[in-house]
């Protein structure tokens, strides 16, 4: 049995601004991870954080309808065998997961969670803007000197985390309309 979301907008609704978030975030995909346009990634950060970034003032779209309406989607991560093989994790252990870990300028060590990644590039160069300066640890995280392929190494990973929000939520949107 499903709990009631606890809101003034139908459960249709809710999927349908849902589909149109993760329709934009699949373009962007597309621009920023596949043609290498880096302009796109502050606008994947901004949708990442509407969908699955949990903070004060944000409860994450995506996050709170698969609570809420009970659907779990697992993610499959393949590790070595010396590792001990796959391990399946929930969206929210994979969004807890460390995302990169840097030295800042001031000689700090830094490990950002894949959340605190998606936040901070949210805040600093998404749709938000909201603050003015830039923050360190973004900035380490941003060293051109570490990259993957023609990507910086923190912006790759805004990929791979961008991919797996697209299938996990590709896979929640095709369940939904099954049972509608």
């Amino acid at each position: 049995m499903t709990k009631p979301i606890k809101t003034n907008r139908s459960i249709s609704n809710l999927i349908k601004s849902l589909k149109n978030h993760v329709d934009l975030l699949k373009e962007y995909h597309e621009r920023a991870c596949l043609y290498n346009d880096v302009r796109f990634l502050g606008e994947i950060a901004g949708k990442l954080r509407i969908l699955v970034c949990e903070t004060r003032t944000n409860k994450p779209l995506l996050m709170k309808l698969m609570d809420d309406l009970e659907c779990k989607i697992p993610i499959r991560i393949d590790q070595p065998k010396p590792l001990g093989g796959p391990i399946v994790l929930s969206l929210r252990e994979y969004l807890n997961r460390l995302a990169c870990s840097v030295r800042t300028e001031s000689g700090r060590w830094v490990e950002l969670s894949k959340t605190n990644l998606i936040a901070l590039w949210a805040q600093q160069y998404g749709a938000s803007h909201e603050d003015w300066e830039v923050n360190e640890e973004l900035v380490a995280a941003l060293d051109p000197s570490f990259r993957v392929g023609n990507l910086p190494a923190a912006a790759h990973g805004i990929c791979i985390i961008c991919k797996t929000v697209i299938v996990v939520a590709s896979e929640f949107i095709k369940r939904q309309d099954e049972l509608a």
